[in-house]
């Protein structure tokens, strides 16, 4: 943790046995009313197969979601609603009531490893990028592959969606940024510049 207007360090949390490779904060709109958490939740996923729901301020862990056999690599929180989805190592993507701390849909995407996930601002959408060098879009209410769009030539790290939802832009090992028109599904743009993989896009 870090505090952003001085720069200095906070205490850290810990509570993870092995490597943490994603967290996500809970949005505002999402926790005012939830029993167990504020807008200080943060969600984090690791190797030991458990994502943690910890009290942002006090470093308290509010719940353990457990049930997982593979590798947590990515989580992304719907933007209005109390959902987390998880990509992992095999077998695709889960996503959780946090509230109740049930897994309520299994979106099963490919023997590969599911890098990245994100959901439209408007949360009926699900992006995720895997190991197979394919970006899936999902639909969040019925678990189904809406799209499949097979533009990157190596695995991607990286999905992210504009804030109007109009584009979407990936990011992979080939050292490119595909930007997407979600409506029709097409590539609009590509971006090359970078010398190595691509790991995150914003």
């Amino acid at each position: 943790q870090w505090d952003v207007e001085s720069g200095n360090p906070l205490p850290n949390i810990q509570g993870h046995t092995d490597w943490v490779r994603a967290i996500a904060f809970r949005p505002d709109s999402a926790a005012r009313n939830s029993a167990i958490a504020n807008h200080t939740t943060l969600a984090s996923g690791s190797d030991d197969q458990t994502i943690r729901l910890w009290n942002f301020v006090t470093g308290d862990c509010i719940r353990i979601l457990k049930g997982y056999a593979n590798l947590i690599y990515a989580l992304a929180f719907t933007h209005h609603d109390r959902i987390l989805a998880s990509g992992e190592e095999n077998w695709g993507i889960q996503l959780w009531d946090v509230t109740e701390g049930q897994r309520i849909l299994t979106f099963e995407d490919s023997a590969n490893r599911v890098r990245s996930v994100a959901f439209s601002p408007n949360d009926t959408l699900l992006a995720s990028g895997s190991e197979d060098q394919m970006v899936r879009i999902w639909d969040v209410m019925t678990g189904m592959c809406e799209k499949t769009l097979e533009e990157h030539t190596h695995q991607v790290f990286a999905v992210a969606f504009s804030h109007q939802g109009d584009r979407m832009a990936s990011g992979a090992s080939d050292r490119r940024i595909s930007i997407w028109d979600t409506k029709a599904w097409e590539l609009r743009r590509t971006l090359r510049g970078h010398t190595d993989r691509i790991r995150t896009v914003a």
